[in-house]
């Protein structure tokens, strides 16, 4: 199989503060822009992103959630279960298949993690699934674009509580 790798992540991005759903990708190489028309049956996308997060007193839910355009493909959240934590890292991960590109039947399936460590010994934490077990109607390509999107979000708006995407990139292959 052929890979390609087409965006990069080249600047950091950080949500703090807020309960709001917000975007963790930031300015890049690449495009994670799909015009219309640009997919064929059987494409599937990698995706992995990685950061860190910080708590306040009272540990919060944090909530990962991959897109394709308005389509979620995956949600995931979990009480991270410590507080006080300064930069505990996590990473996300998926694959996504487009099973058909086009017409009325177009449909993707996704399967992806998301994962963080205890800051306290640098152990893995939780692993969460964030997962799309049914193919997602709706897919549309040969009419419409879609862009790629992460989002996180977490339960508690405190000055404490932030998650920062350190990298992250995008890759298909056939």
């Amino acid at each position: 199989p052929i890979s390609k790798m087409i965006y990069t992540s080249t600047a950091s991005k950080t949500v703090v503060n807020t309960t709001s759903t917000s975007t963790l990708i930031n300015f890049g190489d690449g495009t994670r822009t799909f015009q219309k028309g640009g997919w064929t049956d059987y494409m599937t996308f990698k995706y992995k992103a990685w950061g860190v997060l910080s708590t306040a007193a009272a540990a919060p839910t944090f909530q990962f959630d991959v897109l394709m355009g308005t389509i979620t493909l995956g949600t995931g959240a979990q009480n991270v279960g410590f507080s006080l934590a300064v930069d505990a890292q996590w990473e996300v991960e998926g694959v996504i298949t487009v099973r058909k590109a086009n017409g009325a039947t177009g449909n993707l399936m996704a399967q992806g993690k998301w994962e963080v460590t205890d800051p306290t010994n640098n152990t893995p934490a939780y692993r969460v699934p964030m997962s799309n077990t049914t193919s997602t109607p709706g897919f549309d390509n040969s009419n419409n674009a879609y862009t790629f999107d992460l989002r996180a979000s977490m339960d508690t708006a405190d000055p404490n509580n932030s998650i920062t995407c350190t990298n992250f990139y995008l890759e298909y292959g056939n």
